[in-house]
């Protein structure tokens, strides 16, 4: 699992996960999970409380962080890529009773080309980081990997967009 932080009594995180719908190509997709954790009998146990998956239909979505503040209100910040969207800084509002639709914090400007992907179907190693925090005036800050519109360095072409967003 990516990053864990508990808020609000509940312990949330996600992770990558396929997601194909018969006849279509596999996808990358995003579990998440809201679990309550407590003591039973001198044991430490947990309860799922919340859990779901995030899917883009065609496109990708990749390693996300959930922020979630005191009232638990919370933002999962993610990379989102594929045919339709460059890589790109994307979120989607979250908490214990609904998840919100996916809004794009910065769209990504290129293609993927660093030293990272292989040939012959360009496939590369993306995205593997994110992180989301929240601040005590209960907004989340996070970061995301994207491709900005940027000079390129020797080796890459991406960034990572660093946003705020007030649940």
């Amino acid at each position: 699992m990516n990053q864990v932080v508990y808020a609000d009594g509940l312990l949330w995180s996600g992770l990558n996960t396929i997601i194909q719908k018969p006849g279509q190509d596999p996808r990358t997709g995003i579990a998440y999970f809201g679990v309550a954790p407590f003591w039973s009998h001198g044991k430490l146990d947990a309860k799922l409380v919340k859990s779901g998956y995030v899917a883009v239909e065609g496109n990708n979505v990749l390693f996300p962080s959930i922020g979630v503040n005191a009232q638990g209100e919370g933002v999962m910040g993610f990379t989102l890529s594929g045919p339709d969207h460059f890589p790109s800084s994307a979120y989607l509002p979250i908490s214990r009773s609904q998840v919100g639709d996916i809004h794009i914090a910065k769209a990504g400007a290129a293609p993927e080309d660093g030293f990272s992907c292989v040939a012959p179907d360009l496939l590369c190693r993306w995205g593997d980081y994110s992180a989301a925090v929240a601040a005590p005036d209960g907004s989340i800050w996070m970061a995301t990997e994207y491709i900005p519109d940027t000079p390129r360095t020797v080796l890459a072409n991406w960034g990572t967009f660093v946003y705020r967003v007030k649940p």
